[in-house]
């Protein structure tokens, strides 16, 4: 029994650079022991996030931490740091020169990045020279240069690495296979999902329109005694007995019940009654019943994960959610409206806490 066991342990390969995954088993638990670790970046927080990330790194080359160290998830897009995207460009053997600098001063400020590609040797060489810039008039046109974050904190670097990843995916897209870099992705906006021919749900079922049909019996005419009874006994009416008030309903209605607004996700207390439908004190939606139904709308959680994190926002003494967020995200203070946050970025800001408290370096 040792023996075998010994036999399956030596079926763990390494080399020289670490640990080979062979297939899917390999990859599957080296990502849940990577999980259980603790020691994960931020964009992986699931064994399945991680699997993606090692497959990504493997497919342009890279071993799998560094995959996960040089890869970060933006936007739900894998992208790379600026460094390591060059590191593969060289590794590669395909670039024979490069350059990179930044002229100017404040809104004149531009940079310039130069790469020449070879291929080939001797004769048959062929060289490639593809030359970008990247300026802070591009940066105002693109609506990054007032973001918060690193376009304000070193912005020279950030227009370095524009033009640095424009450069490296024109002149070597066989390396990089299309993947952006990090950098270059930070304050851009996710392009808006494409419209949809289908109806919305609450569209979808529509009312049917109603058709009066007349019930009343035709006149019996070959008996007019009988026809007189009947008419009599049809128009006897019988009174049912008044039904007394359900007292546990009216108590019901006048218990006091959560509402929240779709638009703000603040919460308040009504009655059942008082608060449906009541004008927010935001003045932009109206209260809803919270939840309203057993399986909650998407409007309900992103409400809960509202007054979660910012729950723990204000535990840690946190002053201002919507700058913090703003920060933590890249976006513009504008740009944040609690009810319109997606799930994921509400994750991303509690994993942020989690990790780094709430000061804004």
């Amino acid at each position: 029994m040792t023996k075998d066991k010994t036999k399956a342990l030596a079926k763990v390969e390494t080399s020289v650079c670490g640990l080979v995954l062979h297939n899917l088993e390999d990859m599957t638990t080296v990502a849940q022991i990577i999980l259980q670790s603790g020691l994960a970046p931020d964009s992986f927080k699931t064994k399945e996030q991680i699997f993606v990330g090692l497959q990504s790194g493997a497919e342009i080359g890279l071993k799998p931490m560094q995959a996960l160290n040089s890869i970060v998830v933006i936007h739900g897009k894998p992208t790379l740091w600026g460094d390591a995207a060059l590191a593969l460009v060289k590794r590669s053997g395909l670039l024979r020169e490069f350059s990179e600098k930044v002229t100017g001063e404040g809104d004149e400020m531009i940079a310039f990045v130069k790469s020449i590609r070879q291929d080939g040797e001797g004769s048959k060489s062929l060289e490639s020279l593809v030359e970008s810039t990247f300026s802070v008039a591009d940066a105002k046109t693109a609506g990054l240069w007032n973001k918060k974050g690193p376009w304000q904190t070193h912005p020279k670097r950030m227009l370095k690495y524009k033009a640095r990843a424009f450069n490296l995916r024109d002149n070597f897209p066989d390396v990089l296979f299309g993947m952006h870099l990090t950098e270059e992705m930070y304050g851009e906006e996710p392009l808006p999902a494409p419209k949809s021919d289908v109806p919305s749900r609450e569209n979808r079922r529509m009312a049917v329109p109603s058709t009066a049909v007349d019930t009343t019996r035709a006149p019996v005419v070959e008996d007019t005694k009988d026809a007189q009874v009947e008419t009599a006994s049809s128009e006897t009416t019988i009174e049912a007995p008044a039904e007394e008030p359900d007292s546990s309903r009216v108590e019901t209605e006048s218990e006091q019940v959560t509402f929240v607004c779709k638009e703000c996700c603040q919460t308040f207390q009504y009655g059942k009654e008082e608060g449906k439908g009541k004008p927010c004190e935001c003045g932009k939606g109206l209260l809803v019943e919270f939840p309203e139904q057993a399986e909650p709308t998407k409007e309900e959680k992103i409400a809960s994960l509202f007054m979660e994190v910012n729950g723990i926002y204000e535990a840690k003494e946190g002053k201002d959610f919507i700058e913090f967020a703003a920060y933590v995200l890249c976006l513009d203070d504008s740009e944040i409206v609690p009810s319109k946050l997606t799930e994921e970025q509400y994750k991303q800001i509690k994993a942020y806490i989690e990790t780094n408290g709430v000061a804004i370096n």
